[in-house]
This record gives C-alpha cells, structure tokens and sequence, in this order.
C-alpha cells in the first residue's frame, strides 16, 4: 500500500484532484466535486502567460524579482462571473528568497487586466483573478505567509498584486481525502463552504487516488504508476479500435485522438506545447516499441498517425492476443472502474 502523505503531496495526485473537484459529476460516486457546485470549470491547464513588456522594465527598474511569464497548473473560470483562479500545486512551502518565489510573484502580478490580455481576452474584458496554492495540510500556512509577504512587496512598489489563496489537502486514517479551506479564502474564491470538507470517500487498505485525467506530465518527475496508467489506457483504446474493424481493412491510430482519449478530453485544454510534444513524442515510441513489433509488417507510420493493414481475420485475431498479453499495464481497481464507468455516463 502506497504512503497517504506521500500521495497527497505528490504534483500529478494534486493536478488530477483539482481537475476532478471542478467536473460535474452530479451523481454520488464516493467523489464531491466542491469547485464544480461552486460553480467552477477548468478553462485551461498549464498556459503559457506572459507579463506585458512595458510592466517586465517597469519590475526591473522597481528591482523586483519575477519571471517574464509562467505557467500556472490549472487555470478556473468560474460559470457566472468572470473570475479566473491560477492555481499552482506544491508538495511543499517556499520561501520569499527561493526561485520558486519568482513565479509566485509572476503569478500575483497576473491581475485583472494583465491576466486578461496574457489569456488574449477582448480588451473590453473585465476580469477578476486569484492565484491559489493547492499542497499537503501542514505547508499550506507557510505558503500563505511567503505570499502575504511577496503581495506587500508587490503593492509598495506601486503595482496591482492578485489576492493568493491556499487549499490545504489531508487524509484521515480511512484514506477519505479532504480540502482544508479558510473562511478568508472560501469568501475569495466563491467557494460555497470553508473549512475542512471530504472530497473523497475513502476505505482502509485502499488506494484514495482517483482515476487521473492527466496521468503522465511530462514537465515533472515521472512515476511508474503515472506511466502505468497511461500505457493501459492507451492498449484499451488501442484494442477497440481494432476489435471493431473489419477484415480486410485499415485502421487509423491517430496519436493526438488517443491522447485525448486517454486524457478524457483534457488534452485539449493542455496549453503546454512543450509538453503536448513530450506525449506525443511518448506516445510514437510506445506505439513503435510495445504495438507495431507485433505485426511489423502490417504498421505503416506517417508523422504523428500510423496505420494497421489487417488484410486477414488471424491477423487481426493474433494482434489482439497479444495486446492483452502485454505485459507491465496495471490492472484497475474494481473501486476505480466503477468511478470511470459512472463518470463516463455524465459526459
């Protein structure tokens, strides 16, 4: 059994909860999306933000230390205003004279209207912002502080800082997951309760991780279980397509479609091209190594598609063997396919 503290301070466990917490689910699947009652849904995740030239010589000659752009994890909008929440998940606290601090400042910089014209908005926009910090229960104070301290600095040099929120995560000894969240903040955020609220139903000896949109990011240290996950998907997709195809015909593997289906849509939200290129790239050796070997000669590759002649049943019949024979794809929890299938039926 895998460490709860280890998990829940983990990037990709962090990305994957907040990403469920803002999907709406409507039905009781042990999972309480909080941020989708409070009316949020994800607008994009990890975009590329540039602070405006003329501001970057402005924080020069202010002497203050912030990054030209950033990253945010997970940018949400919520429904019925236009407030947009950066939020950046951490495994642990900073400091105010750490690199990290750098984007926290670039982050607090993107208010408003610069956030409005970095997300290329209309400029009759008018936009709200919040940057918040998703990390483990006991770093979520230290964040806090290092933020207060970076927004005064902020204000002092004569700029417009964005307000900075943290969602401290925690477990219980039954494995449920829960959201710690300031009355402060729940009251910036829109958030329709504060406190410590349970988003996941847990149960001893059980894994509380639940099945993640975006498995594998390649912007951050890999783990097997991530790799896992995605591969299985993938082999899942793969088989389908081909258990459905008819003999003699051709079955087109696109590699931005499976993507997306093994994302649940959520690549197409993915903003990182960089790492958009990494899966991709990924995504052609896992075909090239773990797929086409078995059929070499019926594999055919044209840039980011490859097609699979299947020109008689034992063809088709031996390929689907040894899919399901592949070894190192992990198998599913019972818990964990009975949440797919019953989130699947609320697309």
């Amino acid at each position: 059994m895998n460490n709860i503290d280890e998990i829940i301070g983990d990037h990709l466990f962090q990305l994957n909860l907040i990403l469920w917490l803002a999907q709406p689910i409507g039905i009781n699947i042990g999972l309480r999306a909080i941020l989708a009652e409070s009316s949020y849904s994800v607008y994009s995740i990890s975009p590329s933000l540039a602070l405006p030239i003329p501001m970057r010589e402005r924080i020069r000659e202010k002497s203050i230390t912030a990054q030209d752009g950033c990253s945010p994890d997970i940018i949400l909008k919520r429904k019925i205003s236009d407030l947009f929440v950066l939020i950046e998940c951490k495994k642990q606290s900073f400091g105010v004279e750490s690199s990290t601090s750098e984007q926290a400042r670039t982050m607090l910089l993107l208010e408003g209207q610069v956030l409005a014209e970095a997300l290329a908005l209309s400029s009759t926009s008018r936009v709200g912002s919040v940057v918040t910090y998703a990390t483990k229960d006991d770093q979520k104070l230290l964040i806090k502080n290092t933020c207060d301290i970076l927004m005064s600095e902020i204000k002092s040099a004569g700029f417009r800082s964005n307000d900075a929120c943290c969602i401290g995560i925690k477990h219980d000894s039954e494995n449920s997951i829960y959201i710690n969240v300031d009355v402060d903040d729940s009251n910036r955020l829109n958030i329709i309760e504060s406190g410590v609220i349970k988003v996941i139903e847990g149960q001893p000896d059980t894994d509380p991780r639940p099945l993640y949109f975006i498995p594998l990011d390649p912007s951050v240290e890999q783990n097997a279980y991530g790799k896992k996950t995605l591969e299985q998907r993938l082999l899942s997709e793969i088989l389908s397509l081909i258990g459905r195809a008819k003999v003699p015909s051709k079955v087109v593997l696109t590699v931005e479609d499976l993507l997306s289906k093994a994302t649940w849509g959520m690549y197409s939200l993915w903003a990182d091209n960089n790492a958009r290129k990494n899966l991709r790239r990924q995504m052609n050796s896992f075909l090239k190594n773990k797929v086409a070997p078995m059929l070499p000669h019926n594999f055919t590759q044209e840039q980011d598609t490859w097609v699979l002649n299947l020109e008689f049943s034992k063809d088709k019949e031996s390929l689907l063997s040894f899919l399901l024979k592949t070894e190192g794809v992990e198998e599913l929890s019972k818990d964990q396919l009975v949440l797919f299938d019953d989130s699947d039926k609320q697309q």
